[in-house]
């Protein structure tokens, strides 16, 4: 039986989440609870036990100035010996109906690039990639070769002040009102920013050239062929074309003094958005790169 989670299930969804992503308790409860009132749970119930679950999310789809209704999928799992009976494909036929009758529509993300097909074969096309881009320390001072960095006008322009997750998010809507993408709700926005923070991050807003925006980074150690290195992981920044944001991002490598930074890119417009035949109950599929 397919039906909706209900409190009293909490702990056991909890456990199958766990063990399929290997997420620790105390996190899935803060998931749930910067969601509450939001997420909606659909389980696979047989002889009293759950064996499936996937979680919907409320977000916005836009297109260009048109918004469009849409629940975000999310912590689809099965238990380990329940694989191959068809129940990770029943709940989502399950969810796929139920959009529909409620004149919404499905977007998810793949948890790796080979769970693509499997999710394309069940009705899922794909509309949005990730990109990442690696983008080099630029003007007329560059680190020398302990990646330290001089006094030059870039940094001298770029002042960067840290910001509560509630204004990070207001500059993040602002900046992405009516552009092409996921508009997700505002507990999946305070809770990925709060455990990026959590982790180490920065969420700031960054003054540069006139132009105000958010930014979600913080420094990694190197790689295996630069272990020495510092490298800037830039999670976000509310830029919405690729130039501005590649001359943000450089201006943030000369405040951190790195040579480096992967800039993170999700929702890059792939292929069609929102056909006019699945507008009213179509599924889309946010395909990493």
């Amino acid at each position: 039986m397919i039906r909706f989670g209900i409190e009293a299930d909490r702990q056991e969804i909890m456990e199958l989440w766990g063990e399929s992503f290997g997420d620790a308790q105390e996190e899935i409860a803060e998931i749930f609870r910067c969601l509450a009132g939001e997420v909606r749970v659909l389980v696979w119930e047989e002889s009293g036990k759950i064996w499936g679950q996937l979680c919907l999310i409320p977000v916005r789809l836009w297109s260009y100035g048109q918004a469009v209704k849409a629940e975000y999928i999310y912590a689809v799992a099965t238990k380990d010996t329940a694989r191959g009976r068809g129940v990770c494909t029943g709940l989502l036929n399950a969810a796929a109906t139920l959009l529909k009758e409620e004149g919404s529509c499905g977007v998810l993300v793949p948890g790796d690039s080979g769970l693509a097909k499997f999710y394309e074969k069940r009705g899922f096309s794909p509309c949005f990639r990730e990109k990442i881009w690696e983008v080099e320390v630029s003007g007329e001072k560059r680190p020398d070769s302990r990646g330290r960095v001089r006094e030059g006008s870039l940094r001298k322009r770029c002042v960067l002040e840290p910001v509560s997750v509630a204004s990070y998010i207001k500059c993040r809507r602002d900046a992405f009102a009516g552009a092409a993408g996921v508009e997700p709700s505002g507990g999946m926005l305070k809770y990925a920013v709060s455990s990026f923070v959590r982790e180490g991050g920065v969420c700031a807003k960054l003054l540069y050239e006139e132009n105000i925006y958010g930014v979600l980074c913080r420094r990694e150690s190197g790689t295996k062929s630069a272990p020495k290195e510092n490298m800037l992981l830039i999670q976000e920044i509310t830029a919405k074309g690729r130039e501005e944001a590649v001359c943000a991002a450089q201006a943030l490598l000369w405040h951190f003094d790195c040579r480096r930074a992967l800039l993170r890119r999700s929702y890059d417009v792939c292929g069609l958005y929102l056909p006019a035949e699945t507008e009213k109950d179509g599924c889309f599929n946010l395909v990493l790169n």
